[in-house]
């Protein structure tokens, strides 16, 4: 009951042409807060791990079908630069072949990263695949 409050005090608080933005995040929020229900609290468990050392979560949403999300995990996660980037962050795949709440996501394109500060905060997200040098970017200013 109380996420809901506050989530609705936060939408009320956009104006009309960014309250669309704010029901997906939203959405995404609250379907992850209910995850420890469908499928064990992954996204709770490193939020509070984020919490705990005061870092960011960047979550990648992929499909093991997924041409993209293959060349993703090939020719950019595998990079130095990427690790190295990575090294300050937790990191959560999520496979939406596989978890409930991942579909539910509405999530249009996969590979999709979501960006959260130790707070929980949405800072940041991009959708598809990601050039090495966009996806590092994205790391180091959401």
């Amino acid at each position: 009951m109380i996420p809901a409050v506050f989530w609705l005090r936060f939408y009320l608080k956009k104006p009309k042409g960014e309250r669309m933005r704010a029901l997906k995040v939203g959405l995404f929020i609250g379907l992850f807060w209910l995850g420890s229900a469908l499928w064990g609290g992954a996204f709770e468990d490193s939020l509070a791990m984020a919490k705990a050392q005061n870092k960011p979560l960047v979550v990648m949403v992929s499909s093991r079908a997924c041409p993209y999300c293959i060349r993703t995990h090939k020719q950019v996660l595998s990079r130095p630069s990427i690790q190295k980037a990575l090294e300050g962050k937790i990191w959560l795949e999520v496979n939406r072949d596989e978890e409930r709440l991942a579909e539910a996501i509405e999530t249009r394109f996969v590979p999709s990263f979501f960006y959260f500060s130790p707070a929980g905060e949405l800072l940041g997200e991009r959708l598809g695949y990601q050039l090495p040098e966009a996806f590092l970017e994205f790391l180091l200013d959401p």
